[in-house]
């Protein structure tokens, strides 16, 4: 993540003025040595996934970070993604892989956004309303072992756990994405040429074509301890007010204010695509946490969740234009 003072022009970035330091089923091999096998072969049942949002949100966050680090090109994202789909598929929704190749500072690499629509015929022929975004890849940082629990683990759980807490006419209308390669290669800093990859390719998917989506809500730091989430002082006034407002109706309007400037994330390529898109953030510049190693589990709040997943369900339903009732994805 970046805090960045620009102006968008057909060229890119002009200025850049803030950066802050750096901040999934296992195969089970046994050696049997008798025909019992011992407590430590057995393979543990699978916890049921709870059912309050922010609780089921931590559930999935907890199963993603199980596998370790997931910078761009690695097996840890390649299991995130496996992961996503099985999740996906069960729940009624048709996967598909944006795979892209490009120049970075090591080398060429592949990038595969995971794209996601709730079946029904032709499903990707059909217009969608709406895009539900976040990063699945966490940084590459020399020397610590970075999980990224809520840059931007939090993020994904919650767009799983959403799932199971908006009705089918609201998902009918959505596209999930998971964007890969949103952090800077080789431990370098984002910049708009070093970073948000895979952001950049969906956006350039869109660019021109008259039956783009409306909008975007992308999500990312969502999930901490004593919350403080935030949005882009240059995003689109009609997303600002329709945020603002779910977090007044819920209740939680303390927990969301305006940022002082402009910030570079996933949003600002689908911006320039024509796709007004807001980004929901944690205010990552006040933490002592962001691309450090106390990113992890135990900084991720069930409370902090639940506060989030309420505000998202309420934007989404307000800009969907569907009446607050509670429904499975499932078909």
């Amino acid at each position: 993540m970046k805090v960045t003072s620009w102006r968008l022009s057909p060229c890119a970035m002009k200025r850049v003025l803030f950066e802050k330091p750096a901040f999934f089923i296992m195969t089970l091999g046994s050696l049997f040595l008798s025909c019992q096998p011992s407590e430590k072969t057995l393979k543990k049942a699978a916890p049921a996934p709870p059912q309050e949002i922010g609780e089921l949100a931590y559930f999935h966050t907890e199963r993603i970070l199980e596998y370790g680090p997931r910078p761009a090109a690695s097996q840890g994202l390649a299991k995130v993604r496996a992961y996503l789909s099985t999740q996906l598929q069960e729940r009624g929704w048709d996967v598909s892989l944006q795979r892209v190749h490009r120049p970075t500072p090591k080398g060429t690499l592949l990038f595969e956004n995971l794209r996601a629509r709730l079946h029904r015929p032709r499903a990707w022929e059909q217009p969608i309303e709406g895009i539900l975004c976040a990063h699945m890849d966490s940084k590459e940082i020399e020397g610590i072992e970075f999980l990224g629990a809520d840059d931007a683990a939090s993020a994904v759980g919650m767009i799983l756990a959403l799932l199971d807490h908006l009705p089918k006419e609201a998902l009918e209308q959505l596209e999930l994405v998971f964007f890969d390669g949103e952090e800077g290669i080789g431990g370098e800093a984002m910049t708009f040429n070093n970073g948000l990859y895979g952001s950049k390719a969906y956006a350039r998917m869109w660019q021109g074509k008259a039956n783009k989506p409306k909008f975007g809500l992308l999500l990312d730091m969502i999930g901490h301890d004593q919350l403080r989430l935030t949005y882009p002082s240059d995003s689109p006034p009609e997303l600002i007010a329709i945020l603002s407002e779910s977090a007044d109706s819920t209740g939680f309007a303390q927990y969301l204010t305006k940022f002082s400037g402009a910030i570079l994330d996933d949003h600002v390529p689908l911006n320039l695509a024509g796709i007004p898109t807001i980004n929901m953030i944690g205010d990552f510049t006040a933490s002592d946490w962001w691309h450090q190693k106390e990113d992890n589990l135990s900084l991720i709040s069930k409370k902090s969740l639940s506060i989030s997943g309420q505000i998202i369900r309420a934007f989404l339903l307000t800009r969907l234009k569907v009446e607050s009732t509670p429904a499975s994805s499932q078909p």
